[in-house]
């Protein structure tokens, strides 16, 4: 199993309405409240010029969706020195909303929300400075600020450390700063944290604490979590091997396109692991698993 597999891959950011200061789009606005909101934009009020710029990027019932209008009320707000709209104009010029797109506005920003504190910004600008986007990369910068972040919990920069720390990059490699990371994170309640934690107990092949973390992902529905249940099942690793149950596991993540299930029930109709064996059915649901090294290895060594 991979660690970390979602982390590894080339990050494209996009910053939707939810991760910006506050989500209001559930929030019931009356006329009078919009006309007050207004009315304190109007005379220079930072924070309401910024709630001004959310209102007019989500839409709703009492103004409609005008990207524009959100960008010019963010920007009045941003050139203020209010936090959250430096953040929230720098991932409006990162994709294009209500300007054209500008990858060196974005990450001027971003940075000036992030040397006032704003954790969301701080997680931001160490993503920025990992991939070397709009910016030389820059581990070392990547990863004071992840620190600085994840310090105020933030659970993204959390998690982008634990990986950090996992692989050796920019760092020594350390299991367990990583799982105290990831521990953080995964006491929150946080999926992805609790299937990488979980990932990483079977790595060190501790598969009690492995099924532990993973089991409470997958209760969460979590397709790659559900996976590696149905694998530990499958093979007896920390809990009493169970092929009924394995197969219950790959049913629930290949319903939520989880290819490697897919592979996984193939294997156990291979084997005839707790079904009849049908090696010609197996073949045909490994074979249509895409670009997956592990399967491709199997047939590679296995079948003749």
């Amino acid at each position: 199993m991979r660690i970390f597999g979602w982390l590894i891959s080339l990050i494209i950011i996009y910053f939707p309405a939810k991760a910006f200061g506050q989500d209001i789009s559930d929030k019931e606005y009356s006329y009078h409240k919009f006309d007050s909101l207004y009315t304190a934009a109007e005379n220079g009020d930072a924070k309401a010029e910024f709630e001004l710029g959310l209102m007019y990027y989500t839409g709703g019932d009492i103004i409609a969706r005008n990207p524009y209008k959100a960008f010019n009320w963010m920007l009045k707000s941003a050139q203020q020195g209010y936090p959250l709209a430096q953040n929230d104009l720098g991932s409006f010029y990162y994709n294009g909303v209500g300007t054209d797109k500008n990858i060196n506005e974005a990450t001027s920003w971003i940075r000036k929300a992030a040397e006032q504190g704003y954790s969301v910004a701080e997680c931001y600008l160490g993503i920025l400075y990992e991939e070397g986007t709009g910016i030389k990369k820059n581990l070392p910068e990547a990863i004071k600020w992840y620190r600085k972040s994840a310090m105020q919990g933030d659970l993204t920069a959390q998690k982008h450390l634990a990986k950090l720390y996992c692989k050796g990059i920019g760092v020594k490699d350390d299991y367990l700063k990583a799982m105290e990371l990831l521990q953080k994170a995964a006491d929150t309640g946080d999926k992805d944290a609790q299937y990488d934690l979980g990932d990483l107990y079977a790595t060190i092949k501790d598969y009690g604490m492995a099924f532990e973390w993973l089991k409470k992902a997958a209760d969460s529905n979590h397709a790659a979590a559900q996976n590696y249940i149905g694998y530990l099942y499958m093979n007896g690793y920390g809990v009493k091997k169970d092929y009924s149950e394995a197969m219950e596991w790959f049913k629930k993540a290949l319903e939520r396109d989880n290819k490697h299930a897919q592979g996984n029930i193939g294997l156990m109709y291979y084997e005839g692991y707790g079904v009849e064996k049908d090696t010609t059915f197996g073949l045909k649901l490994i074979r249509e698993v895409p670009d997956d090294s592990y399967f491709k290895k199997f047939l590679k060594t296995r079948v003749p």
